[in-house]
């Protein structure tokens, strides 16, 4: 038996030349994949009307009046301080689950539950005419004068 050395460059050069005849002399190739994409003849935009922007005004408009800096905790703050409010309005209006983020202050936290828990009823949001219910965060900042 013979023994043969053979290089990896001339194998690899031997395997090329051969894909290249046989795809040049042959009805298949190797080919890349493709993958198609289907294109959207038309795109409808889909818009709501809400009131939302509405009833955030109201509730915005009810806390600014009421809300004030506790004389109390001045003692405890040099700065403005931000309380973010989370709750539901329901279909009827009624503001639903009301409470406070993590990280915001308890003690002025509660200042804002017990004014929100206060107003009870709002314009219920509508989008499209219809009543639903929506989750609202809102900040509320307390200035240090």
């Amino acid at each position: 038996m013979k023994k043969y050395v053979v290089s990896l460059p001339l194998v690899l050069f031997v395997l090329f030349s051969l894909n290249i005849a046989t795809a040049q002399n042959a009805d298949f190739a190797f080919a890349t994949p493709s993958i198609e994409t289907s294109k959207v003849a038309y795109h409808a935009e889909y818009s709501v009307k809400s009131n939302v922007d509405d009833v955030l005004s109201e509730i915005r408009e009810y806390l600014d009046g009421k809300i004030e800096f506790p004389e109390v905790y001045l003692d405890f703050y040099n700065s403005d301080v931000t309380v973010v409010a989370s709750f539901s309005v329901a279909e009827s209006g009624e503001l639903e689950n009301i409470s406070i983020k993590k990280g915001s202050d308890k003690m002025l936290g509660n200042i804002v539950v017990n004014e929100l828990n206060k107003l009870s009823t709002v314009s219920p949001v509508l989008e499209n005419g219809v009543p639903v219910i929506k989750n609202f965060n809102i900040p509320v900042v307390f200035k240090v004068q």
